[in-house]
């Protein structure tokens, strides 16, 4: 687990590579460069968590569904942990069509009219993924592991 805010991996540079430093460095089992990513996974479902609990706190609303958007929300693994984490759905929105649908977008004989009217042809034929939670990890307790690690 690494907290994704934590200023060693702000630097750019080969970030599998920025993990393992800071996992040994916080004295954890360094993961291969394969394992990296699923490090990067599991340490941003449990920063959404927390992001969660304290925009509550601040706001004095609870939140009944997480909107997921953006490159992420492409990422099955990424959503379905993060409605774990959160303790609630996850509705994983695309916030733009996929590359692929840019070729359908050009004024054609198909009856597409133009780029935005391709889009939203495209918005409708990939409705957003609600995933449900479930248990995986006992979030808790890697909390207490993150805030430790952040203590040191």
């Amino acid at each position: 687990m690494i907290d994704p805010d934590d200023p060693r991996l702000s630097g750019g540079g080969d970030m599998p590579h920025n993990i393992r430093n800071l996992c040994r460095e916080t004295s954890q089992q360094v993961p291969t460069r394969r394992q990296s990513t699923r490090v990067i996974i599991d340490s941003l479902a449990l920063s959404f968590r927390r992001t969660v609990r304290t925009i509550e706190e601040v706001s004095g609303d609870t939140a009944d569904v997480i909107h997921f958007i953006g490159g992420g929300s492409a990422n099955a693994l990424l959503a379905r942990l993060a409605a774990s984490a959160c303790e609630r759905p996850c509705c994983a929105v695309r916030s733009r069509p996929p590359s692929w649908a840019t070729r359908w977008c050009k004024p054609s004989p198909t009856g597409i009219e133009d780029l935005e009217h391709g889009r939203r042809l495209v918005e409708r034929a990939l409705p957003p993924r609600v995933v449900l939670p479930e248990a995986t990890y006992s979030w808790p307790s890697l909390e207490d592991r993150l805030d430790a690690m952040r203590a040191d």
